[in-house]
């Protein structure tokens, strides 16, 4: 998640607190005072130095909550304001405009920490990268789970198989950048190594990569053996499901659910 989700989620909880607060305040008109002692091993409470009875501990309830948000109310309030203020900050994305107002000539000496957004996406969007080629011939189009045939996306690429043009064809909808079948450098058992996600895709907002495989094949014992090894290695590596990971799966009889696709869509790369 981006910070910016994370601010306005804190927000949204702080202001429905407020919410509550406010709408069930009541004043202490009567200026009644709480305390509490410990006698026997029990809390003891009064109100106004009178021992409040155990049938009327709602008194207590009530009058301890009041005090506790009365206390809490301009916290919260001034805590709203700094996130609110931090929520401009990073929404116009100050940190990158000391680097995208420099001169050309600058930028090129200087490797920012904070890229401006356009171009990063415009970079990442164009990386060439070798592709493995399909064939006709791959075992892969032999055998009964996958379909025959040649499959292209929307955008014009061959792709393995009709879930994996399926979900091409979503992030493309969204206007997700992805690429497929990428390559990406990883330590297996000690030695540096490359493997091919099926896609990686890129949030254009928070501009973080997600790793997007498509397990199609579950039902299948020896498919399931080398994806347990697949997300062994994934996670040795530092890639975490729900983190920077994302798995889509499907058997013969429960087919790619396009609702859940939309969903980790909504979730991380938006």
């Amino acid at each position: 998640m981006g910070i910016t989700k994370e601010i306005k989620k804190e927000l949204n909880k702080i202001n429905n607190v407020i919410a509550v607060i406010e709408k069930g305040q009541i004043e202490n008109d009567n200026n009644d005072r709480l305390s509490c002692q410990i006698s026997n091993n029990c809390f003891q409470y009064r109100i106004n130095n009178k021992y409040v009875k155990k049938e009327e501990r709602y008194k207590a309830v009530h009058l301890a909550q009041t005090e506790y948000e009365k206390r809490l109310l301009p916290i919260l309030k001034n805590t709203k304001k700094k996130l609110e203020n931090l929520l401009v900050i990073y929404t116009k994305d100050s940190f990158g405009k000391e680097y995208t107002n420099m001169c050309e000539g600058r930028k090129l000496l200087v490797t920012p920490y904070f890229p401006d957004k356009e171009k990063y996406i415009e970079r990442w969007c164009t990386q060439e990268y070798d592709h493995w080629e399909i064939k006709d011939t791959d075992s892969e189009s032999e055998n009964k789970y996958a379909v025959r045939g040649k499959i292209f996306t929307l955008k014009g690429e061959r792709v393995r198989s009709k879930s994996e043009k399926i979900i091409a064809d979503e992030l493309t909808r969204y206007d997700i950048p992805y690429r497929y079948e990428y390559p990406m450098t990883v330590r297996i058992d000690g030695a540096v190594s490359t493997i091919r996600p099926d896609f990686v895709t890129l949030n254009k907002r928070t501009l973080q990569d997600y790793i997007v495989e498509h397990l199609g094949m579950m039902d299948n014992k020896e498919y399931f053996e080398k994806t347990l090894r697949k997300l062994d290695i994934y996670e040795k590596n530092g890639y975490l499901i729900g983190k920077n990971l994302i798995i889509l799966h499907e058997t013969t009889y429960y087919p790619l659910d396009m609702q859940v696709v939309d969903r980790y869509i909504w979730e991380y790369m938006l």
